[in-house]
């Protein structure tokens, strides 16, 4: 697996992202540490360079542009994904990374103070105990929670708060099935750029303005 700088910058600039080089020498630093750490832990499961560059990489960055505010928490946070990329390359953001599994606080943690991510915090906590109205996220992402028709019943009060909710999905999922099936939210699907070859894209998840 070759994480040389290069080849990683030239791999988010063929996706559409621009990012400083500065930016991306640590986003490898990451992934090193990632890598490091997977090989004992099995924080992500197995890792090739195409998985860790399209799926822990770009389409983590992808989900930048949808981003409401400033405030972002990253729960079920896992390895840091993702959270950390995204902290890495838009340090104008301020990321929470929530998570329950006391390996994968530890390696966070590690990653965070290890990259100087001053724009990190870490909640080694439960979603449920939680308390939205003190933490006051703008948005938030869930990545690998829980399937949507669950996800959505355990986050329906930070939503109904204001809170934009991001969570990745299949092309092929059914948009107009979960427009019946919670309508009472503003639910939409974004696919990802051809370009980026993921058959991945985003649910953008709002409390629908209509009465």
């Amino acid at each position: 697996m070759d994480l040389e700088i290069s080849n990683v910058e030239k791999s988010i600039c063929l996706s559409g992202i621009k990012l400083e080089t500065e930016r991306v020498q640590k986003l490898v630093d990451f992934y090193t540490l990632l890598l490091d750490w997977n090989k004992t832990h099995n924080l992500t499961g197995p890792l090739n360079y195409q998985v860790l560059m399209q799926r822990h990489c770009i389409e983590c960055l992808l989900i930048k542009p949808y981003l409401l505010g400033n405030t972002i928490a990253d729960i079920g946070s896992g390895a840091g994904l993702p959270g950390i990329p995204l902290a890495i390359a838009y340090p104008e953001f301020s990321f929470s990374l929530v998570e329950s599994r006391q390996k994968r606080i530890q390696f966070i943690s590690y990653a965070k103070d290890h990259l100087e991510l001053s724009n990190v915090t870490i909640m080694h906590a439960r979603i449920e105990s939680i308390d939205l109205n003190i933490c006051g996220f703008n948005t938030v992402m869930a990545r690998a929670v829980a399937p949507i028709d669950r996800l959505m019943p355990m986050l329906s009060s930070w939503i109904d708060g204001g809170t934009r909710l991001i969570v990745p999905c299949q092309k092929n999922i059914n948009l107009q099935e979960l427009l019946e099936r919670f309508s009472c939210y503003k639910i939409e699907k974004v696919d990802f750029p051809e370009k980026t070859n993921t058959k991945s894209g985003l649910l953008i998840i709002e409390k629908s303005t209509h009465e």
